[in-house]
């Protein structure tokens, strides 16, 4: 069945009853996976998508959004399986062995004692508070995601909306919540301090590394007016200054071309999207003062971009990659938390090339990933055509 889940909804709505089955096999997996992660057992998570399918055949006609069938059958699956938990609480303990339920005793009985439960109230509370001075798109990615137990690609389907944007509320909200919570504690917020730059380490941006083939000249830029033949991937190198250690940062094509003209003082015909705006702020007396790159989280690397506006300075979450764009072309320093050096994908100068063709084998052996289809290298971009030499 090649149809999208708009048409066939369109069809069972039209009378074909038969046709929602093609909607029951094309989702009951990733809908099952969902309800299993908030249930944890599976004969519950089963009955919850076997209901909600039901739910889903006979309210389909409120469904506006033909085309957007699985975050509603999704949102279906989470009022489900929280009521299914809450009903769980009243549920008389069995006796497994036996098979007899205790007459009289609930699972309420067996919770801990009144002074802890009063702590554990006054914590919750406190949490709950912080949690909803949120902006309201924050407190839904928050409650899905460490409450519900969602995952954040189900968060996006459920939601309508890229991954990249949940990934975002949710460390927004981390970090708003670390803030809210340890002045409300009286705590130190367990965070890099943003204005003593001596316990961080400033970094240069010592290359930009790409995918090269092996057999046949590299072409950057579209040289020569023929296709690039590169890989889809740079990885910037943030070396410390003062040592041999290197962080490589993972980055798209776009944007590591971008860092990687701005290290060769190379000029385009049109400013790039970076270049405009490092010029739009210089215009508007915006000051960057300094990027940090300061977590990793999923895979995905996160940074801030400190400036000051009017006299007062302000903290912006960024992709390191336009962070460290913008501070190329503003000439400010780049700084990485001690943590990031820590990671076990940090290397070292003098190996780095090596290391990073051993690190993508096993990366490759790992997720079982076809081999490229031409022999392919890690090469610095230096070693490629200058593109205001090389004849186009």
């Amino acid at each position: 069945m090649d149809q999208d889940d708009g048409a066939i909804v369109e069809r069972v709505l039209a009378g074909d009853r038969e046709a929602f089955g093609f909607l029951i096999d094309r989702h009951r997996g990733g809908a099952t996976r969902l309800a299993l992660r908030i249930l944890r057992i599976r004969a519950d998570a089963e009955d919850v998508v076997q209901e909600a399918f039901l739910h889903a055949f006979l309210d389909l006609r409120e469904l506006r959004a033909r085309d957007r069938f699985i975050a509603w059958l999704l949102g279906i699956v989470v009022h489900l399986a929280r009521s299914r938990l809450r009903a769980r609480r009243e549920t008389p303990v069995e006796d497994p062995a036996g098979g007899r339920a205790i007459p009289g005793f609930l699972w309420t009985d067996a919770e801990p004692s009144p002074d802890v439960r009063q702590e554990a109230r006054e914590l919750h509370d406190r949490v709950w508070h912080a949690l909803a001075e949120l902006p309201a798109e924050q407190q839904e990615a928050v409650q899905l995601h460490y409450v519900d137990g969602l995952r954040v690609w189900e968060i996006a389907a459920l939601v309508g909306m890229p991954s990249g944007t949940v990934k975002a509320r949710l460390h927004r909200a981390r970090g708003r919540l670390r803030r809210a919570l340890a002045a409300e504690l009286g705590a130190t917020a367990a965070r890099p301090p943003r204005r003593q730059e001596e316990r961080m380490i400033e970094v240069t941006i010592d290359d930009v590394i790409l995918r090269a083939p092996k057999n046949e000249e590299p072409r950057w830029l579209r040289m020569d007016g023929r296709p690039g033949n590169l890989g889809l991937h740079r990885v910037i190198l943030l070396k410390e200054r003062d040592g041999q250690r290197v962080l490589p940062i993972w980055v798209g094509a776009p944007e590591g071309d971008a860092i990687a003209l701005a290290l060769a003082n190379i000029r385009t015909p049109r400013p790039m999207s970076l270049s405009l705006m490092a010029r739009v702020l210089e215009l508007a007396e915006i000051a960057i003062e300094r990027v940090v790159v300061h977590a990793l989280r999923d895979e995905t690397f996160f940074a801030w971009l400190v400036v000051r506006i009017g006299g007062r300075t302000h903290e912006v979450d960024a992709r390191p990659s336009d962070a460290v764009a913008l501070a190329l072309h503003r000439g400010a320093p780049v700084f990485v938390t001690p943590e990031m050096f820590d990671l076990p994908i940090v290397f070292s100068t003098p190996t780095v090339i090596a290391e990073l063709e051993a690190h993508t084998e096993r990366k490759r052996a790992e997720r079982q990933n076809p081999p490229d289809p031409m022999p392919m290298e890690w090469r610095s971009f230096r070693s490629l055509p200058d593109p205001r030499t090389h004849p186009r």
